[in-house]
């Protein structure tokens, strides 16, 4: 244990008094496949303009004071002791004026006005990105989760499960897009093909648009509950952007049978969810509306926030189904000799029927997440932090005091 910290450490101390580097630091709790990890990785950002390097250093253990794994988990592969696994590519950027590739951990996507793809992600997954563009013109990309796990022997893995081809592309009297993705081949339990369109006219800050999406699913051989399922969704509705704020209201959405609302989200790829996406939407069984409301405040590098509500109810009102609150709050302070941060986050999933004011009566329950810090910032992206977190399972809150970082690849 001791060896692979004084590693970390002395590879972060060597950083930091290095010229043109960024330093993107990640220690956190990671789980694939039910199995609980620790997780600690540095990555020096080598910034050379058209080329940017991240050369990182990345170690694991399955338990406090455990023993120090090289390379990144991986339950297809044996837990690497060689230590020449620990160091790896964990960015690699290259730019041009018509085209970026990017291998790296993967960030949030939302797709359009997010009404199926809304903040998708998958914790310490990467992935490579590639795209073409033409300013004010068009934007092809293409997404694939892939990594490199270690290198003695070398062996890679699938990071997860969804993959997808994107085009967004300005017509003279509108602008449109459309993203196809899938699960395909690579998830164990159902297969899913998405096809999202999205057409809207801008009118200076404002758009109007509508967006409508395909959801077909085919169940596995191994998974014989279900069978093969289609389902369609579409909606009209605003954005506004300002300055320092961003609005986003699509109040009416028409869904059929077997289809929901952010379906791709970051519960997308947690198979052992209570709440798995999958499960839900192969039993909404009957056509249903819907409605999305979004907004979000931010204000140079200091504030960044967001709150976000949704549902859905059948044609006949009798209840209000699948509601979905997500929001997220932090501030930073804005005077550099007291470095301090502040972040929140809240995502609920409300129970049929349950009002959204009624949150106030019982602010936690076992759908809440909830979560907050209080951070003292060592480094761009490094924080001693106090953490205090709903667990849902004892129904208590919780604190520890930890090395936390905020990664942005």
């Amino acid at each position: 244990m001791k060896k692979g910290l004084i590693l970390v450490y002395l590879f972060l101390g060597i950083l930091i008094y290095s010229f043109n580097l960024s330093i993107k630091p990640i220690f956190t709790t990671y789980n694939e496949e039910n199995t609980n990890y620790l997780f600690y990785s540095v990555t020096p950002v080598m910034d050379f303009g058209t080329l940017k390097i991240g050369p990182g250093v990345n170690l694991y253990q399955n338990e406090i004071g455990g023993k120090f794994y090289y390379g990144v988990p991986n339950r297809y592969t044996e837990d690497s002791t060689n230590v020449y696994n620990m160091f790896s590519i964990n960015y690699l950027e290259i730019s041009t004026d018509f085209a970026n590739f990017k291998y790296s951990f993967m960030n949030e996507y939302t797709h359009g006005l997010g009404t199926t793809m809304y903040r998708y992600s998958k914790k310490l997954a990467k992935s490579f990105d590639l795209k073409i563009f033409k300013e004010d013109e068009y934007n092809f990309s293409v997404h694939y989760p892939y990594e490199i796990t270690t290198y003695f022997p070398f062996t890679t893995k699938n990071s997860a499960t969804l993959s997808w081809v994107n085009l967004d592309y300005n017509f003279d009297i509108f602008n449109m897009g459309i993203l196809i993705a899938t699960n395909y081949p690579y998830s164990d339990y159902h297969t899913d093909i998405v096809s999202i369109l999205n057409v809207y006219k801008p009118f200076g800050p404002l758009n109007l648009g509508v967006e409508g999406s395909v959801i077909y699913t085919k169940a596995e051989k191994n998974n014989l509950v279900y069978g093969d399922t289609v389902g369609f969704l579409g909606g009209l509705g605003a954005a506004i952007s300002f300055e320092y704020v961003d609005l986003r209201a699509l109040p009416i959405i028409y869904l059929s049978k077997y289809s929901n609302l952010n379906y791709l989200d970051n519960n997308y790829e947690k198979t052992n969810n209570l709440a798995q996406n999958y499960d839900f939407l192969v039993l909404s069984e009957e056509e249903r509306l819907g409605g999305i409301y979004d907004i979000s405040f931010r204000y140079d590098d200091i504030l960044d926030s967001y709150l976000r509500y949704s549902y859905e109810v059948p044609f006949n009102f009798s209840e209000i189904q699948n509601q979905k609150i997500y929001s997220k709050v932090y501030l930073k302070s804005p005077i550099s000799e007291y470095p301090f941060s502040f972040e929140m986050s809240y995502n609920r999933i409300l129970e049929n029927n349950e009002l959204v004011f009624d949150i106030f009566k019982e602010i936690f329950n076992k759908n809440t997440q909830f979560e907050y810090s209080l951070n003292y910032n060592l480094l761009t992206g490094l924080s001693l932090s106090y953490i205090n977190y709903y667990d849902h399972i004892s129904n208590e809150m919780k604190g520890k005091i930890a090395l936390n970082a905020t990664y942005q690849f």
